[in-house]
């Protein structure tokens, strides 16, 4: 397990797949110390000798499963390190300090503490330049999230993005706060934010999945005109991308779902027989995800001609009821 105390690691969607930042603190107890030892003062040194011996203390007691202790002690090194700043106002390394307060506040389950250490970071003169500012300000956003101030968490990360745009955490915190909104169902501003994402980050390798995810969000608040809009450009822009073939044949099955309650029925069907067609000529396996969206078209379009079946009638002289049999059965294979 990654101690969050130790590493500025982000907490990002499961299906980013992205590397660390740029920049990272120490990596364990002793390497803080190492960190920190640019002052020379004994008295300190003998401080920082204790912070690093309570947090391998509690790294052994969270590995035992003695989390009550492992938290006691993460709090016990926080404190050491806080009374440490209050008594050196001047320390050269005081953002480190403060961003490694937050990490073993919040280890130890205390999010509104760490919070708090790292807005100072973010706010506070003398850190506009610091190296670890822009981590305290993306954790900031990730205490707010765990406290329910989603409000706060979203200006966070997307402060992260304004005044760090090129750094390497700036889309994982669009993506971060796009995924709360979504979650809290506020899809127009979630829409904003992946619309600014595909925006500044065309290239990224997520950006394909996310412009069919604006599509979706589109959808869900309601706005059709501009769902339809997004699907389309989606499969305009994807549609020859093997990578995104079972994507391309959602929006062509969403398609289809928009269109058939406008009344454009010729589209819907051509929406859906266009789903059948990805599936039956890019050589999908059956049981897959493509094959589940490809029998949702199939049922779609079954349940769209069973009017005309229903309307052929078997009446009249026996030519006309030979003729209205031949045009069921006709219509009955079809349907199949």
């Amino acid at each position: 397990m990654i101690r969050r105390v130790v590493a500025l690691a982000m907490c990002t969607w499961a299906f980013l797949g992205v590397g660390p930042p740029l920049s990272a603190p120490p990596a364990s107890g002793d390497d803080i110390l190492e960190s920190l030892r640019s002052v020379k003062a004994p008295r300190l040194m003998a401080r920082l000798e204790r912070v690093a011996d309570r947090i391998q203390q509690a790294e052994k007691a969270e590995a035992a499963g003695d989390h009550a202790t492992a938290a006691k002690r993460y709090l016990e090194a926080a404190r050491d390190l806080e009374r440490l700043l209050e008594e050196n106002p001047g320390f050269s390394q005081a953002d480190l300090v403060l961003l490694l307060v937050g990490r073993l506040t919040e280890e130890a389950g205390s999010f509104d503490k760490a919070g708090e250490s790292y807005a100072r970071l973010v706010e506070e003169e003398g850190f506009e330049k610091s190296e670890y500012r822009v981590s305290a300000m993306s954790d900031l956003g990730d205490c707010r999230a765990r406290g329910y101030d989603f409000q706060a968490a979203v200006k966070s990360w997307t402060r992260v993005v304004d005044e760090y745009p090129k750094d390497e955490r700036a889309p994982q915190a669009l993506l971060k706060a796009a995924e709360l909104l979504e979650c809290d169902h506020r899809y127009t501003q979630a829409i904003v934010l992946l619309q600014r994402f595909l925006e500044m980050f065309p290239k990224h390798e997520l950006a394909g999945k996310l412009a069919y995810v604006l599509a979706t969000f589109h959808e869900e608040a309601g706005d059709g005109t501009r769902a339809g809009e997004a699907y389309r450009w989606f499969v305009k822009a994807y549609g020859g991308d093997p990578g995104h073939v079972t994507t391309v044949m959602r929006a062509h099955l969403a398609l289809g779902k928009l269109a058939e309650p406008a009344g454009k029925q010729e589209r819907a069907e051509g929406h859906l027989k266009q789903v059948l067609r990805l599936f039956a000529t890019r050589g999908l396996e059956a049981g897959s995800k493509a094959a589940e969206v490809a029998a949702e078209a199939s049922f779609l379009l079954a349940e769209s001609e069973l009017p005309a079946y229903r309307n052929i009638e078997i009446r009249g002289d026996s030519t006309r009821q030979k003729k209205g049999a031949a045009d069921k059965i006709r219509k009955l294979k079809e349907l199949e």
